[in-house]
């Protein structure tokens, strides 16, 4: 049996039967790392640290006497922005190369009182300002799919790790994507919570309106898995397909796709409304001309206080400052120029409006639509396109036109950032390329229980996609 492949319920199914040991599952993923060390997925991986703590995982599971944690001897890796003791914390940025933090993160403290195996950390798209993963310091992320494209950003190394089956669930973090588009781009699953959910005490920020944590797995049952260890919940229950409402939104979302990245999305659709699942269409678009006014401006607005805050707290010994005047990646640096240029700051004023005005319009005007159409979750392809090639990342191609790359990738993600709405991109198919395709699940807010109950529905419901 190749124990690389299982995904994290299998193996934590063969671990409680005593059929594996966690020293057996770890060895086997960190020989697959290093056969495929070209994707770059991880930026830390310590073989010997990582084979200690499963054989101290195997010793307490022969001597139990009581119920082991819920995640007792699974590996699980850490984007390369959250602290956890015994690894440095880059975010694959060189003022951060010799930090390493004293205290772990509430997440990577959670995980790890849950048993799970901190597996190395995940190289990431410089300071997570990006959608690529094409860094200068440290070298291209590679999509496991196509080592010539990108695996998305900014989680980009947790993305192809997990798709690359390299470890069987990653966290990352999605500020506007970072964890859904990656997903998308490597065949996996991907969960934004709720923002707030889940603590990011502990994890290099951008802005707190915006920022949370997320997993990236194999499976909704993997994902779930990882929810109820940090929030401290029941396991979902599957939803039944023939009672689901399900909210198409046409325009903008549905519009300007490649025309594969349609085909199977709108092939999806086909197959749950076979299987019995309501289609409705909706129209948001009011409400995503209300999010292109805001989103950029809100992160500017909140990112220099946010570093400023983590640097001091976390004794680094950085000013934001020198941070940012070392960034090396080309995208970043014009965002850190930004950042530092008081004459393109936001001002007050309209950050305010954002905050106490325009959100609320959005979040109100979203839940309205969930409850007039009665609606189970709200379904739309996670990106308009499939991976681009490593060097696209200025613009890449959608149907004929050169258009911007981070933009484009990332295009349909800002509702739910915004308004703190929980999704789950779900892999759904290929392009001709053999490029994967996700297809977001996006629920009402704080109604994460629910929207895996949804999507284990669905993803029954739906075929499994070749792996690379």
């Amino acid at each position: 049996m190749a124990l690389w492949k299982l995904t994290l319920t299998e193996a934590n199914a063969l671990l409680e039967k005593g059929n594996i040991t966690s020293v057996e599952l770890v060895s086997s993923l960190l020989d697959r790392a290093d056969a495929l060390s070209e994707l770059n997925a991880f930026a830390h991986l310590d073989r010997e640290q990582i084979l200690s703590t499963a054989r101290d995982c195997d010793a307490r599971r022969k001597d139990a006497d009581r119920p082991l944690p819920i995640l007792h001897g699974l590996p699980i890796s850490l984007k390369d922005n959250i602290a956890c003791v015994g690894m440095p914390m880059r975010a694959n940025t060189p003022a951060l190369q010799n930090f390493e933090p004293t205290q772990d993160a509430t997440v990577a403290a959670k995980l790890k009182a849950a048993g799970a195996i901190p597996f190395g950390k995940n190289t990431m798209h410089e300071l997570a300002f990006g959608g690529t993963s094409n860094n200068t310091f440290g070298g291209p992320v590679r999509n496991p799919f196509d080592t010539t494209r990108v695996p998305a950003g900014s989680s980009g190394g947790t993305g192809a790790a997990v798709g690359g089956r390299l470890v069987p669930a990653g966290i990352g973090s999605d500020t506007g994507g970072s964890v859904r588009v990656p997903a998308s781009f490597n065949g996996v699953f991907g969960y934004r919570p709720t923002t707030g959910r889940w603590s990011g005490h502990g994890v290099l920020p951008l802005s707190h309106t915006r920022d949370t944590l997320g997993p990236l797995a194999r499976s909704v049952s993997d994902l779930d898995l990882i929810d109820r260890a940090l929030s401290e919940r029941e396991p979902a229950v599957m939803a039944e397909i023939r009672t689901l409402r399900l909210g198409k939104p046409s325009g903008f979302y549905w519009d300007n796709l490649a025309e594969d990245v349609r085909t199977v999305c709108e092939h999806a659709l086909s197959r749950l409304a076979g299987a019995g699942a309501t289609i409705v269409e909706i129209d948001l678009v009011p409400l995503t001309n209300l999010v292109r006014e805001i989103a950029f401006p809100i992160v500017f607005y909140e990112a220099v206080p946010e570093l400023t805050g983590f640097l001091e707290k976390w004794k680094t010994e950085l000013t934001v400052e020198t941070l940012l005047s070392s960034v090396a990646s080309p995208d970043v640096a014009a965002v850190a120029k930004i950042l530092m240029d008081p004459a393109q700051a936001v001002p007050s004023s309209a950050y305010k409006r954002a905050i106490e005005e325009i959100i609320p319009e959005i979040a109100a005007g979203h839940a309205k639509i969930l409850a007039e159409h009665q609606l189970d979750g709200i379904v739309y392809p996670t990106s308009p396109i499939t991976a681009p090639k490593i060097g696209d990342d200025e613009t890449t191609n959608l149907n004929g036109e050169q258009v911007p790359t981070f933009l484009t990738v990332i295009r349909n993600m800002d509702i739910g950032s915004l308004i703190a709405l929980p999704t789950i991109s779900l892999p759904v198919g290929v392009d001709r390329n053999g490029l994967p395709i996700g297809l977001a699940l996006e629920g009402a807010h704080a109604g994460d229980e629910k929207l895996f109950a949804v999507a284990l529905s669905l993803e029954a419901s739906l075929p499994a996609i070749p792996q690379p």
